[in-house]
């Protein structure tokens, strides 16, 4: 969300464009540089502000934000009991939908435009990335993760010749840099929840 002091953004951006990359933002108390504008279709737009809504978004310097293939949001809904057991793939803010990074890395992944979004009264009725398909939520647009969903971890410095075409999510583990998350499961890096997210939905896992 800052300019890199060495100067090396132009560098990096230049390099996402060569690459379906997708950045992650951050919901925030007040939005720092300007977020990208997401690609959704939304039916009954009015009803946005029944989901999930923050007051800002932290986004990336333009360089980056509008070279890479796509922007989502990591954000969290812990239960009542601080447990994470579902996320929201759908966030407004400043009355626009902002995708999760989970949802938006399928989108790209499925090389599709847009996310189709119908709403109502009560939130979201429908949710679909049309070259996907549709996606099962409740109304606050929240899907139950599905931690049985498989994924395979490699350290930086022990990386494979060759990923096979998977997604991949870069995450660090480095302390005071990243925090695990607690789940129904025990304590996740934030990545590994992705991972999961992105199973429960490729898969079509509904709980």
């Amino acid at each position: 969300s800052e300019q890199d002091r060495t100067g090396g953004d132009s560098a990096l951006g230049q390099t996402l464009t060569q690459f379906p990359v997708v950045l992650s933002s951050a919901p925030a108390q007040k939005t720092k540089n300007t977020p990208r504008v997401p690609g959704s279709a939304v039916i009954n737009s009015e009803f946005a502000d029944q989901i999930v809504t923050y007051p800002g978004l932290i986004a990336n310097v333009p360089v980056l934000e509008n070279n890479a293939a796509g922007v989502g949001i990591t954000n969290t809904l812990p239960e009542v009991d601080g447990v994470n057991r579902r996320v929201p793939l759908l966030v407004t803010v400043d009355g626009k939908l902002y995708p999760s990074l989970s949802l938006e890395t399928l989108r790209v992944a499925a090389g599709d435009s847009t996310v189709q979004v119908k709403m109502f009264e009560g939130g979201i009725e429908k949710m679909r990335i049309p070259k996907f398909g549709p996606i099962a939520t409740d109304s606050l647009g929240r899907i139950w993760i599905d931690w049985s969903q498989q994924s395979r971890s490699f350290s930086l410095s022990k990386l494979p010749k060759d990923l096979e075409g998977a997604i991949v999510i870069v995450g660090p583990t480095a302390a005071g840099i990243g925090n695990p998350l607690p789940t129904s499961m025990g304590a996740v890096w934030p990545h590994e929840a992705q991972a999961a997210v992105i199973g429960t939905m490729m898969n079509g896992v509904v709980i």
